[in-house]
């Protein structure tokens, strides 16, 4: 929705400024006689029809401000996955607030301060508690609601609320599914710009841009559909066994649509760097993921741009949401006492190539205490739960206090239901990259599954709805069946490596590792944060000669990763002095 995106409301004096993409307002009606124009003031006036419910009725992408004369009351707030984040600071005498944690530094740049925003960064998951608060956050589904007094972080929607979803018919769930998913894409399609939409060989994305080129093909539009490519037949050896050639299974989906413009981006050389910079400088925060994921995003989102691509959708939260992979469904089984059903399950399960130990921790994991289920889901063979603590090499002296304080991470629970799986998720802060997008390639960036009304339905569904007949992830392989989709697509069950290029970049961008490694030693605030002689020994044992195993992912890739990105925010933090993106309130007011 262009323009308005600040507005100041004649009658009462309500001022509210948001940097939004608002896609339906259930519900919602302004005041008679006063109708809204642009996102700004359908915010205004949804506040002064419901007041504190007022951000309930309101679907998409947003944070904002709002500042209420009436009672001096400052509303900042944030969507209900935290996509687009809002930060602030309070001291004695003054509040500062932005989109972009830089404007907060350099509006406070004492060298205390300044430790303790850096401690906050190493866990998005909460504020830093210590002392008078540097930054917070506001988190994901929340509002923070601000006097002269104090400040109350008020929850306005929590996925563990949402009702249950029962149907008679195991149809009935994919056909509500199916109805949902198009008028999420639907109304996230733009009207005028023209549309592309990220497509891999998985379940997520083509759930994505299949029922996009529908709805548009009913208009004679088309859809451009971008797929990275790993071609390098040295993978094949790497990762023999595993999901890594996701194009061809992607090409034979995109060709069952007419009005689909299948587009390959080949990622075999892209630079170990491209993205990460431009990512620090359109996001504002530091990237938590591979080296190579933001390489290979860097190399889509350009060939979106140079093919004049305005709005991307993406499959974001698909995990989370129509596409769980439907383990809770064991667990759910035996609190049941639902035995025969159960072994029926596991045999299932095992005919379609499960591991026994795999199932085993989806069975049993969940009805243990939290602190005992990371140590066994390793044990069982599961997939290691990393928290930031884990990834990001710190400092030899902060380890002790990362271990006992939760701002350096905290273990997500093995999930035991629907409602826990979407818990997780708006436990997390959006990594910001509907910014990285708008500011580097001015795409907007939009996905569906994060729709407060696929959220809700998927946290209400019952755990086998999502695995049955031994096969997990089963809603969405339903839907995906009803789109036409190849059966190599469909019931491809092999384990994905989505960047299988991590290791040849890494070991082709070598000395530049070394020489951003001299540059974190030569910074006094990175080599007192960082263990910069790990993160040098990691290099050093990058592996030079393929089979590359997962662990070498996590220890190497992931590890390696997280303490370079963290390195890089931190000589970007301070060299910076980046204006804020929404201005104090005292402008506002």
């Amino acid at each position: 929705m262009p323009g308005g995106f600040f507005h100041r409301h004649a009658g009462t004096g309500i001022v509210c400024a948001v940097d939004a993409r608002i896609d339906a307002t259930p519900g919602l009606s302004g005041p008679s006689g006063d109708a809204p124009h642009g996102p700004a003031a359908i915010f205004a006036h949804a506040y002064l029809a419901f007041g504190a419910e007022f951000l309930s009725r309101i679907v998409g992408d947003f944070c904002g401000v709002l500042w209420d004369p009436r009672n001096r009351r400052l509303l900042l707030f944030t969507d209900r996955i935290g996509s687009r984040g809002v930060f602030f600071r309070r001291t004695a005498d003054r509040l500062t607030f932005s989109t972009d944690l830089r404007h907060l530094t350099a509006a406070h740049s004492g060298k205390a301060e300044f430790d303790l925003l850096l401690e906050w960064v190493l866990d998005p998951f909460q504020a830093a508690t210590a002392g008078a608060s540097v930054c917070e956050w506001v988190p994901s589904g929340h509002a923070a609601i601000i006097d002269s007094a104090s400040v109350t972080m008020r929850r306005y929607w929590n996925p563990a609320d949402a009702p249950d979803v029962r149907y008679r018919k195991s149809e009935d769930y994919v056909d509500a599914a199916e109805a949902l998913l198009e008028e999420a894409v639907r109304c996230r399609l733009p009207r005028r710009r023209a549309a592309g939409c990220d497509l891999s060989g998985g379940l997520d994305s083509p759930l994505i841009a299949g029922t996009a080129a529908k709805l548009l093909a009913r208009s004679g539009r088309t859809l451009t559909a971008f797929t990275a490519t790993h071609t390098d037949p040295e993978y094949a050896k790497t990762w023999r066994g595993h999901y890594w050639d996701e194009h061809r299974a992607a090409a034979e989906f995109a060709a069952r649509f007419p009005n689909v413009e299948h587009v390959q981006v080949s990622t075999d050389a892209p630079g170990l760097f491209d993205g990460t910079e431009s990512f620090l400088a359109g996001a504002g925060q530091a990237p938590r993921a591979l080296m190579s994921s933001w390489a290979t995003r860097h190399a889509v989102a350009t060939e979106a741009r140079q093919r004049r691509i305005g709005v991307l959708l993406a499959g974001i939260c698909g995990n989370e949401t129509v596409s769980q992979d439907g383990a809770s469904a064991l667990s759910w089984l035996l609190r049941r006492g639902r035995a025969v059903a159960l072994a029926q399950s596991w045999m299932a399960l095992r005919r379609n190539g499960r591991p026994t130990r795999n199932i085993a921790a989806a069975t049993f994991v969940p009805l243990l205490p939290t602190r005992l289920q990371r140590p066994l889901v390793n044990w069982f063979g599961g997939t290691p739960q990393n928290t930031m603590r884990d990834l990001i090499p710190l400092a030899p002296n902060l380890r002790p206090a990362a271990a006992r304080s939760s701002r350096f991470g905290r273990s997500t629970p093995y999930c035991s239901s629907p409602r826990q799986t979407l818990e997780a998720l708006t436990q997390l802060s959006g990594t910001n990259m509907h910014a990285w997008y708008r500011h580097s390639f001015d795409i907007d960036l939009r996905s569906p599954f994060t729709d407060s009304r696929i959220m809700e339905f998927c946290a209400g569904l019952p755990p086998d709805q999502f695995c049955s007949d031994g096969e997990y992830r089963h809603l969405a392989r339903r839907l995906l069946r009803r789109l036409g989709a190849p059966d190599a697509l469909v019931n491809e069950t092999r384990r994905g490596i989505q960047y299988a290029n991590w290791h040849s970049a890494m070991m082709r961008e070598r000395p530049a590792l070394y020489r951003m490694i001299d540059d974190l030693e030569n910074n006094a605030t990175a080599s007192r944060l960082l263990d910069l002689a790990e993160m040098r020994r990691l290099v050093d044992g990058l592996p030079a000669a393929n089979p590359v195993s997962r662990s070498d992912l996590t220890r190497c890739g992931l590890r390696l990763s997280a303490g370079l990105g963290l390195g890089r925010f931190i000589l970007r933090l301070e060299g910076s002095n980046a204006g804020p993106v929404l201005k104090d309130v005292e402008e506002l007011a």
